[in-house]
């Protein structure tokens, strides 16, 4: 099965172009099941940083503390602040709203493809969790994807019954 390359910059497009694919431009729309809260503290003492994420479905936050490296020290009886705070992170980063899936100039009408780094944001598992200290539902996005080639566009061989769901309840 061939695989369909996708191109993420202007310049992987034209240079695309001029090597005789087809770049077929796709939008990108973040879906809100994948953006999270986010809020960055600093302590005033030390000046590190502590982020606290909380995807949108969750009952509790997980909290991450980034250490600027061993030759810090930590003052005991830092207080932190809040530096920045949003409620629409959005986790993947895209230089550009678009993306291109690079089509190769001979393929045939309905031929089936592999695209290996699907642009659109698509929810492939489903992961309940459920245990005394978190109670969370986390989205994952499908990255590869079987797809067909109409003649036009790439039809994705992907829908809401292929979705996996696990839980974990401890």
């Amino acid at each position: 099965m061939r695989e369909i390359e996708t191109a993420r910059t202007v310049l992987a497009i034209n240079e695309a172009a001029d090597n005789g694919f087809y770049p077929l431009i796709v939008a990108i729309e973040p879906d809100p099941r994948f953006t999270q809260k986010l809020n960055v503290k600093q302590d005033r003492l030390t000046r590190k940083i502590s982020i606290s994420s909380k995807k949108q479905s969750d009952k509790t936050q997980i909290t991450r503390t980034f250490n600027p490296g061993p030759n810090v020290l930590k003052i005991p009886g830092g207080e932190e602040k809040t530096v920045f705070y949003t409620e629409h992170f959005y986790p993947y980063v895209h230089r550009l709203p678009f993306a291109a899936y690079l089509i190769p100039p001979n393929i045939a009408p309905y031929e089936r493809v592999l695209v290996t780094d699907v642009i659109e944001d698509i929810v492939k598992s489903i992961h309940h969790i459920c245990v005394p200290t978190l109670v969370a539902t986390e989205y994952r996005r499908l990255d590869e994807s079987e797809a067909i080639w109409n003649g036009d566009s790439l039809e994705l061989d992907w829908d809401e019954s292929k979705i996996a769901h696990s839980s974990m309840v401890g």
